[in-house]
């Protein structure tokens, strides 16, 4: 039993009718973060948002609750975390200027000194309409760097591009989303269990950058049974291989069904049961249990 890292308080603010803010911080067993500080402004055709919160291509729409509610996040769902951004939205498209993730755990080297330059901050773009029952989103982004170090400079080139569907027949619902990503850990997505690894570009002995491919795709669909009551299963998979003769092709996949319960407005039970599985080698991670949530 502990509190959830997704624990979290906040306020939304509006000073008329075009111009608002929320902040939000997340409060765990250890420690206390910022998640969400933005102010929006309202203009004839569009809101401009600036300050950190979820960055255009986050989806995390499944509900599964393991890993801090973390979705299919690992397995499918695309999801760059929350990050300091300068956004433009008008009819459903996006444009984003991200701070970018640019990380150096690649550089494996006796030499503590190299250090990331940055030329550019990580462009992000998405675009969602509906249509009755079915709405359709569509994502990608691109960004670049380079690992300076004494001995030699490495350029890191990263991108994303991907698509979901969404169909909500009431009571019911069903996503299917997938995704194309060029040294995806690099770019900023969340990989866990995966090894460090995993979706990522490499640097060999011989001084080369080495990059890398993910394609990843999830399903998931609920049903409301009654007011108290309603279900979720979900799938997910998502497989990584360097760009290099002869590498190996590393996939997982994510089996999960739940049943959240609510006993009164706003408190919730949610059991849950499911599956991480690394399919070449048969490593498994099977839980069990139930989130205990309220809001207020």
């Amino acid at each position: 039993i502990g509190m959830q890292a997704n624990s979290r308080v906040g306020a939304k603010v509006k000073v008329d009718d075009k111009v608002s803010g929320w902040g939000e911080l997340g409060v765990s067993d250890k420690e206390v973060v910022l998640r969400h500080l933005i102010g929006n402004w309202d203009f004839e055709w569009g809101t401009l948002t600036i300050g950190q919160t979820r960055t255009p291509i986050g989806r995390q729409d499944s509900l599964r609750a393991h890993g801090d509610d973390a979705g299919l996040t690992a397995f499918g769902e695309p999801y760059l975390g929350r990050r300091p951004l300068i956004q433009l939205e008008s009819h459903g498209l996006k444009l984003a200027l991200v701070k970018p993730h640019s990380i150096t755990n690649i550089y494996n080297n006796t030499n503590t000194t190299s250090e990331t330059d940055n030329m550019m901050p990580r462009i992000e773009l998405s675009w969602q309409q509906t249509m009755g029952i079915a709405s359709f989103d569509a994502f990608g982004g691109y960004h670049t760097y380079t690992i300076d170090s004494p001995a030699e400079d490495f350029d890191i080139d990263s991108y994303m591009v991907g698509a979901g569907f969404w169909l909500k027949p009431d009571p019911g619902y069903l996503r299917g989303i997938g995704y194309y990503a060029r040294n995806a850990r690099q770019f900023g997505q969340f990989f866990s269990p995966q090894p460090a690894t995993f979706g990522s570009a490499k640097i060999t002995d011989e001084g080369g950058v080495v990059d890398n491919d993910v394609f990843g795709g999830a399903v998931f669909s609920g049903y409301k049974i009654n007011s108290r009551l309603s279900a979720e299963i979900g799938y997910g998979y998502i497989q990584s291989e360097d760009d290099a003769p002869g590498a190996d092709t590393v996939k997982w996949q994510c089996f999960y069904a739940q049943a959240p319960i609510t006993l009164y407005k706003g408190i919730t039970v949610t059991p849950e049961a499911g599956v991480m599985e690394d399919i070449d080698s048969g490593q498994r991670i099977t839980y069990a249990g139930a989130k205990w949530q309220a809001n207020f």
